[in-house]
Formats: C-alpha cells, structure tokens, sequence
C-alpha cells in the first residue's frame, strides 16, 4: 500500500470515529457535547506519520508525477466539496432557526459548526479521491 493510501485510510478512520463519538455523546449527553467529538480530529495531526517511508533502494522515487498529480485532483476535489458543505450547513442553520424556530438570531456556539463541518468534508473528500483514483489506476494496471 502506498503512503498516500495508508494516510487516506487513516482520515478516514479518524473521521468515522469521531462521527461515532459523537453519536454516541448526542445519545448519552445530548446535542451539546456533540461538538466535542471534533476534538477526535487533532488526530489527523499525527498524518505524516503515514505518508514517510524509507527508501529500499538509493534510487527509489517515493512519489513520482502519477501521485503528485492525483493528489492535487484529490485536493482540489476535497476544497470544492467543503465549499459547498459549508455554503450548505450555513444555509440549514439558517433554515432551522428563523424558518423552523423563528429566531432573528443565531447561536455564537453554532456559528463555528460550518466551519469545523467543512474542514472534515475538505480532508475525508480528499481521502475518498486519493483511494478512488488508486483503485481506478490499479484495476487498470491489472487489465
């Protein structure tokens, strides 16, 4: 498995985690603590820990122009889809609380939620892209 693979895979664990941790908080706690399971993501810190690799061989190339490239396509995947996250979780918090609840005003607390709901769509889009684009080279490799 490529170091690319390995940290995509590891996002993607890290964010299915913290979806369960907060899950199982909204459960116990209530929809306060929710928030809290975002903590989980500082895990995504530990990422080029995965992607290092020594080198077997003095001439070996760690990432050559195929992976450069499908990192960048994967990037900019990532950044479309949490632009548009954002521009939407903006617009349901908007929706439930002046069309649903009536308010004029929006909670200082949920103003941070598109934000923090982007970044996790940016990095797990991106992750996604990396594994499928792989997948896709690789099943063409084998043809």
């Amino acid at each position: 498995m490529l170091p690319q693979q390995r940290l995509a895979w590891f996002q993607i664990v890290v964010f299915a985690t913290a979806c369960a941790t907060g899950c199982l908080l909204w459960l116990l706690a209530g929809g306060q603590t929710v928030l809290a399971a975002f903590g989980l993501l500082g895990l995504w810190g530990l990422s080029p820990l995965f992607v290092r690799r020594k080198k077997k061989e003095p001439g070996e190339v760690l990432i050559d122009e195929r992976d450069r490239e499908i990192v960048r396509r994967a990037t900019l995947f990532g950044f479309a889809a949490s632009y548009l996250a954002f521009v939407l979780v903006s617009m349901a918090i908007w929706f439930c609380n002046w069309m649903l609840h009536s308010n004029e005003t929006v909670s200082v607390h949920t103003l941070t939620l598109p934000v923090w709901i982007a970044f996790a769509v940016a990095v797990v889009a991106r992750a996604i892209a990396i594994l499928v684009r792989y997948g896709r080279e690789d099943a063409d490799a084998t043809d």
